[in-house]
């Protein structure tokens, strides 16, 4: 953020509570910049005795993850998964367990994990280009590459609830 949203006055950096953040100097305003992260919902999706990655259309051909999606307005991050596994792979889910959250500070989101079962027959949206299905041990030992989120998200799944 450049401008304040109240003033548009050029934003200029400030010490506060021993963070540096962006603040309006404009004469009345009070406007700061707090840099709260952005929530979003991710989920490891286990489909019969498999486990489910996808590749976002906009990602680089061999790159897989795991579903995630922004929790919106009023919405509670279970309801956030639950919501993007229908809209992204077609699925219902069934179990929804929290593993975790973590913290992506490159991108300031918080990432709230999830392992989900999921039925029913896949259905890719345009969102994503392609999945594979991988056994619980090749999920451990998967290459996340530069996802290195997604590996702390599965080793604390396997650590947590030991599948």
């Amino acid at each position: 953020m450049k401008y304040c949203p109240a003033c548009s006055s050029e934003l200029v950096k400030k010490i506060i509570e021993n963070i540096e953040r962006e603040v309006c100097p404009g004469d009345g305003c009070d406007f700061k910049n707090w840099g709260n992260p952005v929530p979003v919902a991710a989920g490891i999706l286990k489909y019969d005795d498999k486990y489910i990655l996808a590749r976002n259309s906009e990602w680089e051909e061999g790159v897989f993850s795991m579903i995630t999606g922004f929790v919106d307005k009023n919405e509670i991050p279970e309801e956030t998964i639950v919501r993007e596994v229908g809209e992204e792979v077609g699925l219902r889910c069934g179990n929804v367990l929290f593993i975790g959250h973590f913290n992506l500070q490159k991108q300031n989101q918080l990432i709230i994990a999830f392992h989900v079962e999921v039925v029913g027959d896949i259905q890719l949206s345009s969102e994503i280009a392609e999945y594979k299905l991988v056994t619980g041990d090749e999920l451990r030992a998967y290459d996340f590459g530069k996802f290195a989120l997604s590996r702390r998200v599965v080793d604390t799944l396997f650590e947590s609830y030991a599948r």
